[in-house]
C-alpha cells in the first residue's frame, strides 16, 4: 500500500474541526515560522540584583588582563564574567566621584577613567592614581570620551569641548572655544562632544552637537550640514578601517569619506537612534533604534536585527565589544551582555513546541524525521513540515524510527512496519508489532531488528518475525538500544546489561562484570574499535580489550547520565544528559581511562544556551541524530535542539588572586602576605576570566610546603587555611576553562608564617640546652645513685662474705681443736684398747672397727676443716692451693682434669686470693656433684689489658671447661645458689664472667679479673 504525505487542504480543515469539537486541545500541523530575530544571540542581563553597583553603565574598557571594567553612575565595576568588584570613592580613595562616564585603555593597558565631575584617574599595576582633580563646578566639563595619541597626551571630549591632557607636565591645553570650531556651525551653544574615534593615521574624531570635528597635531577642521552633513547633532563616530568615517545621528546612520556624506540606513520617523556605535572585531557595526539592535557588514549591509525589547526598557547609554566578541550594551535598565547562540531549538521554527520529543532521525533523501507527543514533524530545507499520520492507521505517539539499509525511514506500529521513500510512506510488513517499542534497527544484512519494553528483541528477516528474550540467554527483556559493530555482531543496550548477539549466541555484561551502571542506553564503536556505552546512572564506561573503564562525575563528568552519544567532525563526543548536553572530546577520555590524566573536562550547555528545557528525552531511540551538515539534533522533554558543534573555544582563562583576608581583614597586596603569631584563618580569593562559560571555570591549586599535591576544587574560588605552621610557603592556583584549556600563567602568592617566641630558634634550641642539661644533671644524679647503691650493696656482700668466712674460720677451729681433738681421743683410746686385748678376744674386732671409724671421722674434719679454712692460701700462696685442689679432685674422683695455671700469687690481696679460691672451688665442686663429665680444665693465663680497664696492665682469665651434660641457663640461673654466688664474687672482684652452657654441651665458665695496680 502506499499514501501520499500530504492530504487535501479541506480534509486539514475538517479535521482540525473535529479535533476543537472534541476538545483536545492541541494542533497537529503547524505554518512555518521563518527564524526569529533574537536566533544570532543570546541575551543576558546584569543589574544590582546580581552584583552591579548601578543600573546605568555609562561606559565600558577592557584592560590586557582580561578584565572588563565598567563606568556606572554608582561606581567602577569590574567583571571576571561571574562577578563584579566595586570601586568607590569608599573603598577607593583616589576614586573623588563615584559617577563615571568614560573609560579608555592605551597601548601600555593603563585604564582612563572620567568622570562626570571632570576628574581624571588612571588605574595601572593594581593601583589606582588621581591625575586631575577638577578645580569648577560639578558637572562642569564632563568626561564624555578619552582617547591617547601616542605621544604622552590624553584627548578628552568633554561637554565644553575638546581637552588635551599633558600626562607630563600635568597641564591641559583647551581648545573648547576655539575660532575653528564655529565655521559655518549653526548653534549658539558650547561645543560639546559626545564620542571620539582615531583613525589609522592618527586624525581624531568627534561628534559633536556642532557636526564633526577632526584633529591632529594641533589642527582642527569642522563638517556641519553646509558640507552634507543631515544634522549638525552627531552623537558617534567610529573610523572605517575601509576608509571614512561611520556617523550616527538620531535619525540615520551614514558615511562620511572624502568630504562627502552618503546615508546607509534611514530610521522610520519617531524612531530614534541610541547615542553609541559600536565597530566589532569582525568589522561590523552596531548600533540601536528603540528596542532593536542592528548589524551592518564592513560594507554598509544590514545583516541582523536583534529585539531587545524583553530585556532593554530605555535608551543605550553605551556599547562595547570584548576580545571574544561578545556584545554588552550599558542601558538605564543595567548591563546586556549578548552572547552568539549555536544552539536552536524547535521553537525557533514552529509557533509552538512544548511538547515532549522523543526521537530524531535523518534519512537518505536528507529528511529530518522528529517523533514527538502527538505530532510527527519532517524537516526538510530549512523548514518544519507536519505528517498526517491518521490516513496510514499510525498511533499518535512514534515512539521508535529507524532506517533500513539504504537510508530510507521505517517507522513501526501496531499495524505494521512502513517505510518512507519517494515522498510516499509504504508498508514492509503487514503484520502487528505490538512489543512497545522503543527502538528499532536495521543491520548490514537489511534484518530489521525491535527493542521491545519488556519483551526482549524481536528481528525480522525473510517476512518472519523472531523474538528472542532472556529465556534464549538475552541479559534482560527490555530493549533500549540496538547498534551493529564492524564484525557484525549485534550489541543490545537493556534495562539490565548489555548483551552482544554472534553466531545466534549471546554474551552478556552487567555489573558483576565491571559495568558501571546496568540500565544501558548508548553504545558506540570508535574508529579503534573501542566501545562506548552511555548508562543511565553510570556514566560513560569504555569497553576496550575485555575491560570497562568508567568515567562518571567523580572524574569530571556533570552527571552519571549519558542517554545519548553523537561524534561531531572534530572527535568530540556530545552527550545528552538530564541537566544538559555536554561535549567532551574523545581524547580526553581515552587519556583518562588510559591513567594519563587524573579528570575530564566537559562543556556543558542548558538553558543558558538558549534551550527552552535543560533535560533530555533518551528513552525512545534514536535519542538523537547528527546530520549530514554536521549539525547535532537532540530531543528533549520540552521540545527540542539542533546543536552547530562548531562552537568557538574561549581563550584560556587568565587567573588572579582578587583578594586576601586574615582574621577577615583585608590585605592590601596581591603578591605577598606575612601572618603574625596571633594572627589566622587566611582566605585566598582568586579568579578565572571567562566571558563565554564563567560558571564553568574550574580552579586547582597547591599551597607549596603545605599541601603534598595539586587541590581539586571544581568551581570554588577561595582557598581556606585556617592555620599554617611557622615557615615559608608560596600559593599558586591555575584556572581551567570549560573545555579543558588551563591557564597560560599561573597566579601566585608568597606567604611568611611569622613563630611566636617559643616557637623561635633561638628559644627552641634553648629549650633543647635546657632539656639536655636537666637530662644529663638527672642521668648523672641516676649514675651517683646507682654507684653509691652499688657500693653498698658490694660493702654489704664483703661484709657477708668475710662474716662467712669468719664463720668458716670458726667452724673449722672448732671442728679441728674440739671436734678432731675428741675424735683423736677415740682414736688413741681404741689403738690402746687394741694393744690390751688378745688376739683372739672376740670384742677385739669391735674395737677395730671403733678406731677405724675414728680414723675416718677425724680425716673427714680435718677435710671439712680445711676446705672451710684452706691453711694453703696462707702456708703455700694462692697457685699452688689451687693446683693441689684440683689434683685432690682428680686423685679422689674418675675426672680428668687438665691443669694450666699461671703464678698469680701476690697479684691480689689475701680477701680476694679467698674469693677466687671459692671462685674455682664453686666450679670445680659443681662438676663434681652434677656435670658427669669425664674431662675437665682448670686454665688460668694473663691476658693484655682492654680498653675499658683503664687502670689494669694485665687481666687475668679463668676459664673452668667440662664435657658434661650442661644445662639450661635460664632455668638454671633461677634456682642455683652456686652460680649466683660465682656470679656474686666476680663482680666483687670488678670481673667479668661468661657462661656458655646448653643441655648436652658441656659447661664453660669463663672469669675475667683486673690485676689493680699497687
Amino acid at each position: 500500500m502506499s499514501l501520499d504525505i500530504t492530504p487535501p487542504k479541506v480534509i486539514r480543515l475538517i479535521f482540525y474541526f473535529c479535533i476543537l469539537l472534541v476538545g483536545a486541545g492541541f494542533v497537529l500541523g503547524q505554518n512555518i515560522v521563518q527564524t526569529p530575530e533574537n536566533e544570532k544571540f543570546l541575551k543576558v542581563l546584569y543589574n544590582t540584583d546580581n552584583g552591579l553597583p548601578q543600573n546605568s553603565p555609562t561606559s565600558m574598557a577592557q584592560t590586557p588582563d582580561g578584565y572588563l571594567w565598567i563606568g556606572t553612575f554608582g561606581g567602577l565595576a569590574r567583571f571576571d564574567g561571574l562577578n563584579f568588584t566595586i570601586f568607590t570613592t569608599t573603598n577607593t580613595p583616589q576614586l573623588s566621584s563615584n559617577r563615571i562616564v568614560s573609560l579608555a585603555t592605551d597601548q601600555d593597558g593603563t585604564l582612563w577613567i572620567g568622570s562626570e565631575e571632570g576628574d581624571i584617574v588612571s588605574f595601572r599595576n593594581g593601583g589606582f592614581e588621581l591625575l586631575w582633580k577638577s578645580q569648577g563646578p560639578p558637572r562642569d566639563g564632563i568626561i564624555n570620551s578619552i582617547l591617547t595619541d601616542g605621544n604622552g597626551n590624553l584627548i578628552l571630549g568633554t561637554s565644553l569641548g575638546l581637552k588635551v591632557f599633558n600626562l607630563k607636565t600635568k597641564q591641559f591645553t583647551d581648545y573648547g572655544q576655539n575660532e575653528l570650531f564655529k565655521k559655518n556651525t549653526v548653534t549658539e551653544d558650547a561645543i560639546r562632544i559626545t564620542e571620539q574615534s582615531m583613525d589609522e593615521d592618527g586624525t581624531i574624531w568627534s561628534a559633536t552637537n556642532g557636526g564633526i570635528v577632526s584633529y591632529k597635531d594641533g589642527k582642527f577642521a569642522n563638517y556641519n550640514v553646509f558640507d552634507g552633513l543631515p544634522t549638525n547633532i552627531i552623537y558617534s563616530v567610529k573610523s572605517n578601517p575601509k576608509g571614512g568615517l561611520w556617523v550616527l545621528t538620531p535619525n540615520e546612520l551614514g558615511k562620511f569619506e572624502n568630504g562627502k556624506y552618503t546615508t546607509i540606513y534611514k530610521n522610520q520617523p519617531n524612531e530614534p537612534t541610541s547615542s553609541k556605535l559600536l565597530l566589532s572585531q569582525e568589522n561590523h557595526l552596531f548600533f540601536t533604534i528603540l528596542n532593536t539592535l542592528y548589524e551592518f557588514d564592513e560594507n554598509g549591509n544590514l545583516v541582523n536585527r536583534l529585539d531587545l525589547s524583553d530585556v532593554k526598557k530605555s535608551s543605550i547609554r553605551s556599547i562595547f565589544s570584548n576580545r571574544e566578541g561578545q556584545i554588552f550594551l550599558g542601558t538605564d535598565n543595567g548591563l546586556i551582555h549578548l552572547k552568539k547562540r549555536y544552539i536552536r531549538t524547535f521553537a525557533s521554527y514552529l509557533n509552538s513546541n512544548a511538547d515532549p520529543t522523543y526521537t530524531v532521525i535523518e534519512d537518505a533523501e536528507k529528511n529530518v524525521w522528529v517523533s514527538t507527543d502527538y505530532k510527527f514533524l519532517k524537516w526538510k530545507d530549512g523548514k518544519f513540515e507536519p505528517v498526517w499520520l491518521d490516513k496510514l492507521g499510525f498511533e499518535w505517539q512514534i515512539t521508535a524510527l529507524g532506517t533500513d539499509a539504504d537510508g530510507h525511514l521505517i517507522v513501526p506500529t501496531k499495524l505494521g512496519i512502513y517505510k518512507y521513500q519517494n515522498g510516499k510512506f509504504s508498508q514492509i510488513f503487514d503484520q502487528p508489532v505490538t512489543l512497545g517499542n522503543n527502538s528499532i534497527f536495521t543491520d548490514k544484512q537489511n534484518r530489521i531488528w525491535l527493542g521491545s519494553i519488556d519483551k526482549g528483541i524481536a528481528v525480522l528477516e525473510n517476512g518472519q518475525l523472531k523474538l528472542y528474550s532472556a529465556k534464549d540467554g538475552l541479559v534482560n527483556n527490555t530493549v533500549v538500544f540496538i547498534t551493529q559493530d564492524r564484525s557484525g555482531a549485534i550489541w543490545i543496550g537493556t534495562k539490565g546489561g548489555m548483551s552482544r548477539f554472534e553466531n545466534g549466541k549471546f554474551t552478556n555484561w552487567t555489573m558483576e562484570d565491571g559495568l558501571s551502571n546496568n540500565y544501558v542506553r548508548d553504545i558506540y564503536e570508535d574508529q579503534d574499535g573501542a566501545f562506548w556505552i552511555g548508562t543511565y546512572g553510570g556514566g560513560i564506561n569504555r569497553f576496550k580489550d575485555g575491560k570497562f573503564t568508567k568515567i562518571t562525575s567523580e572524574n569530571g563528568l556533570p552527571e552519571e547520565i549519558a542517554s545519548r552519544i553523537l561524534v561531531d567532525d572534530n572527535d568530540n563526543f556530545w552527550v545528552m544528559g538530564n541537566q544538559g548536553i555536554y561535549s567532551v572530546s574523545r581524547e580526553s577520555l581515552n587519556d583518562f581511562a588510559d591513567g594519563k590524566i587524573k579528570k575530564v573536562y566537559c562543556v556543558i550547555y542548558n538553558k543558558n544556551d538558549g534551550m527552552e528545557v535543560s533535560e533530555g528525552n533518551g528513552g525512545n531511540k534514536p535519542a538523537g541524530w547528527k546530520t549530514s551538515d554536521g549539525k547535532l539534533w537532540f530531543p528533549m522533554v520540552r521540545g527540542g535542539i539542533i546543536i552547530d558543534p562548531n562552537i568557538p573555544k574561549s581563550p584560556p582563562p587568565p587567573v588572579y588572586i582578587e583578594n586576601i583576608t586574615l582574621n577577615k581583614e583585608k590585605i592590601a597586596t596581591l603578591d605577598k602576605v606575612e601572618i603574625q603569631p596571633q594572627q589566622q584563618n587566611l582566605e585566598i580569593n582568586y579568579t578565572g576570566i571567562n566571558f563565554t562559560k564563567p560558571e564553568q571555570v574550574q580552579f586547582r591549586y597547591i599551597l607549596e610546603g603545605y599541601d603534598k599535591e595539586w587541590q581539586e576544587v571544581g568551581t570554588r574560588r577561595i582557598a581556606y587555611y585556617a592555620y599554617l605552621p611557622p615557615g615559608n610557603y608560596t600559593f599558586k592556583v591555575i584556572a581551567t576553562s570549560a573545555e579543558g584549556l588551563n591557564s597560560q600563567i599561573e597566579a601566585k602568592l608568597k606567604i611568611k608564617v611569622y613563630a611566636p617566641f617559643w616557637g623561635t630558634w633561638w628559644f627552641l634550641t634553648l629549650c633543647v640546652l635546657a632539656l639536655v642539661l636537666i637530662i644529663v644533671y638527672a642521668y648523672q644524679k641516676r649514675l651517683s645513685f646507682l654507684e653509691k647503691r652499688r657500693l653498698e650493696q658490694d660493702a654489704f656482700s664483703r661484709q657477708l662474705i668475710n662474716a662467712h668466712e669468719s664463720e668458716r674460720h670458726r667452724i673449722a677451729g672448732e671442728l679441728h681443736d674440739s671436734l678432731g681433738q675428741e675424735l683423736l681421743i677415740i682414736k688413741n683410746w681404741s689403738l690402746l684398747l687394741l694393744r690390751q686385748i688378745p688376739e683372739k678376744d672376740k670384742n677385739r674386732k669391735q674395737i677395730e672397727e671403733i678406731s677405724e671409724t675414728a680414723t675416718r671421722a677425724l680425716d673427714e674434719t680435718r677435710n671439712i676443716s680445711r676446705n672451710l679454712r684452706p691453711q694453703y692460701l696462707q702456708k703455700f700462696g694462692l697457685t699452688e692451693t689451687l693446683q693441689n685442689m684440683a689434683k685432690k679432685i682428680e686423685d679422689s674422683t674418675k675426672i680428668k682434669i687438665k691443669i694450666s695455671i699461671v703464678n698469680i700469687d701476690g697479684l691480689f690481696s689475701p680477701e680476694e686470693e679467698l674469693s677466687i679460691y671459692r671462685i674455682i672451688q664453686e666450679c670445680l665442686n659443681n662438676i663434681i656433684k652434677h656435670s658427669g663429665a669425664k674431662n675437665s680444665q682448670l686454665n688460668i693465663r694473663f691476658i693484655a689489658a682492654s680498653l675499658e680497664l683503664t687502670n689494669s696492665q694485665e687481666k687475668v682469665e679463668i676459664v673452668i671447661k667440662d664435657d658434661g651434660i650442661g644445662f639450661d641457663l635460664v632455668s638454671k640461673r633461677k634456682t642455683s645458689f652456686g652460680l649466683d654466688n660465682i656470679v656474686q664474687r666476680t663482680e666483687l672482684l670488678s670481673g667479668r664472667y661468661i657462661i656458655n652452657s646448653a643441655p648436652g654441651k658441656g659447661t664453660t665458665i669463663t672469669i675475667t679479673l683486673p690485676i689493680k695496680s699497687a
